[in-house]
């Protein structure tokens, strides 16, 4: 799959994704700081990000609440997809937390928890993501993702 054809999957999958709210708990996780992350996302639509805002804010990946990081995932996305140069480690940001690392100290959701917040056509675009990101970058850690997420890209 070409890097256009997985960006129109992600643009059609993503459309009717709902919005997470504008309030700090729907925008992120409880912490004493989520690095901007609710400042920056409040009131925007997936669609409004460019390439270094969300380069900017890659750490928002991880600060994200699960109906946040659902919304907004396909912005980060598009702009891997978009400009690799510029999204820089957004790419790698993507796959670790798309991930499951049960070494991990901090508690994180896995895959499996992951995978049920997105829908089969969310799922799907997911997957395609993650095999352009195979072709431009094959690593174990990409082919790993690839692996995980095509075991849930059809899954009700």
């Amino acid at each position: 799959m070409s890097p256009q054809e997985a960006k129109v999957l992600i643009q059609e999958a993503f459309a009717d994704t709902p919005h997470p709210g504008n309030g700090r708990k729907d925008l992120a996780v409880e912490t004493y700081d989520d690095e901007g992350t609710t400042e920056h996302f409040r009131f925007t639509k997936w669609e409004d990000h460019s390439v270094e805002q969300l380069r900017q804010h890659s750490s928002s990946l991880c600060f994200f609440s699960n109906a946040a990081f659902r919304y907004f995932l396909p912005a980060y996305m598009i702009a891997e997809l978009d400009d690799p140069r510029g999204a820089d480690i957004i790419g790698e940001s993507i796959q670790y937390f798309l991930t499951e690392k049960p070494s991990h100290k901090r508690k994180r959701i896995t895959v499996s928890e992951r995978g049920k917040l997105f829908n089969p056509k969310e799922r799907q675009a997911i997957a395609a993501f993650l095999e352009v990101m195979f072709d431009r970058y094959p690593s174990q850690g990409t082919m790993l993702a690839l692996e995980a997420w095509n075991n849930w890209k059809d899954a009700e």
